[in-house]
């Protein structure tokens, strides 16, 4: 009786957290893809992002650019991590000086969400803790502060 209630606590607790299991797959694999592509896309001397061997330049993926013609916080982060990642970093802090802080924040989502999703799947619930809010309340407010401080 003990057993069979212990298992449809945990069939319960499957069921509730798996949107956020859906979420933390879908963090990861943007993470993922991000650093991978970072890894792969190159920027001309134009300042625009090409695939490897290629002459035609990707299209501007800025909404607040392409359409408001004004920079967003954000503006320059694609191009900022392509030069980390090839270890141009006076580059990437020219395109945007909040650009390290992120690329940290997406490098440590790839293993934390790889935990949080293998301790779904093992315990039916994620570690719960508070302090990973803190991480992505300061990429909000550097982003911001670097927004408003740009020249």
């Amino acid at each position: 009786m003990r057993k069979d209630w212990g298992e449809a606590v945990n069939r319960l607790a499957a069921e509730i957290y798996r949107p956020e299991l859906c979420f933390r797959s879908v963090v990861l694999m943007l993470s993922l893809s991000a650093l991978g592509m970072s890894f792969v896309l190159n920027v001309g001397p134009d300042g625009k992002v090409y695939f490897p061997f290629s002459q035609l330049p990707l299209p501007e993926s800025c909404f607040s650019r392409r359409i408001l013609g004004v920079d967003c916080p954000g503006c320059g982060m694609s191009r900022a991590f392509i030069s980390i990642s090839e270890g141009n970093f006076t580059a990437a802090r020219n395109f945007n000086s909040a650009s390290f802080a992120m690329y940290l924040f997406v490098v440590i989502q790839v293993p934390w969400q790889g935990l949080q999703i293998c301790q779904t799947l093992k315990s039916g619930r994620p570690i719960e803790t508070w302090w990973t809010l803190v991480p992505a309340i300061g990429m909000v407010v550097w982003l911001s502060w670097c927004f408003v401080t740009r020249n």
